[in-house]
């Protein structure tokens, strides 16, 4: 989930948690930047979603945020979704999001089932082994 990335950055005192204080200025600033004037639109939604989410296509997406379906996000709406997102990554409710709460929603792509595969070196079939181990 981009949100949980998006929280995490929150960490304003680097203290690897986000708390409500750090939640609350985040939500400010990243309004700022969104919005303008005002309600947003759903074009200046994506291009900050591209910014501060990683893709326009990112969840939680513009549609989440429109509570009252008028296609547009109010300041209200903004911070409203924000603050779901936050309690709703808060396993253990304390208030505070910790970097394991936020670990198990950063996955892999859709569709994806294997890590990529690292190839370090020269390929060598199983049974081969290393020269070392041949020599002996």
């Amino acid at each position: 989930m981009p949100a949980a990335l998006f929280l995490g950055a929150m960490d304003a005192d680097g203290d690897h948690l986000v708390d409500g204080t750090e939640l609350g200025g985040g939500i400010d600033h990243e309004w700022q930047l969104l919005s303008k004037s005002g309600p947003v639109r759903p074009v200046y939604y994506d291009t900050w979603a591209r910014s501060a989410l990683g893709s326009a296509s990112a969840l939680p997406s513009f549609a989440s945020y429109d509570l009252d379906g008028d296609k547009l996000i109010s300041r209200d709406e903004f911070d409203e979704r924000l603050r779901l997102a936050f309690t709703q990554l808060d396993e253990n409710g304390d208030g505070v999001l910790e970097r394991s709460e936020l670990v198990f929603y950063v996955t892999r792509p859709a569709g994806r089932r294997t890590p990529p595969r690292q190839v370090a070196g020269p390929r060598r079939r199983l049974d081969q082994g290393s020269d070392e181990q041949q020599q002996h």
